[in-house]
């Protein structure tokens, strides 16, 4: 069977010097290949196929047949490593913590190990009638996230 680290090798190999950064590469059964990779502005078709033919070309189906697919992971899947989370900073996302504790609101930022979610809420105003917009910034540790979403604008 081919491994994932195989696979994940050669695709370091084939982005190395380009904006381009792997998300994840998957070995499933009877060799089925998944590989999910993306760029701060968006990969392209020709991209993902470049990368195709190059673990195409550096694998050899005489000795394991397979099946490869190499694509952008969905807009709608959840995040897996750091250069997803900078490549949408300033926009909408969901935050499931691990204690199941949900946040929503704009990724201000993101490093190796925390992220920062400004949300805003409409609050009372405690002098004077009405309502005032209180804006907050919550620091979530990366080690502490079960899973976080863009929020798609439509």
């Amino acid at each position: 069977m081919i491994s994932e680290q195989t696979i994940q090798k050669l695709v370091e190999e084939k982005i190395k010097g380009t904006p381009v950064f792997l998300v994840q590469a998957k070995v499933k059964p009877a060799n089925k290949i998944e590989v999910f990779v993306d760029e701060p502005n968006h990969i392209s078709i020709e991209k993902c196929i470049e990368i195709s033919k190059h673990i195409e070309a550096n694998l050899n189906r005489d000795d394991e047949d397979f099946e490869l697919i190499v694509s952008s992971p969905g807009i709608d899947e959840a995040f897996t490593v750091l250069p997803q989370y900078q490549k949408y900073i300033g926009k909408q996302v969901a935050v499931i913590k691990k204690d199941g504790i949900k946040v929503i609101g704009a990724l201000a930022n993101a490093d190796e190990t925390n992220i920062t979610i400004e949300t805003k809420t409409r609050e009372r105003k405690q002098i004077g009638k009405g309502k005032q917009t209180v804006i907050e910034n919550i620091t979530i540790a990366l080690d502490t996230i079960k899973e976080t979403k863009l929020i798609l604008p439509f």
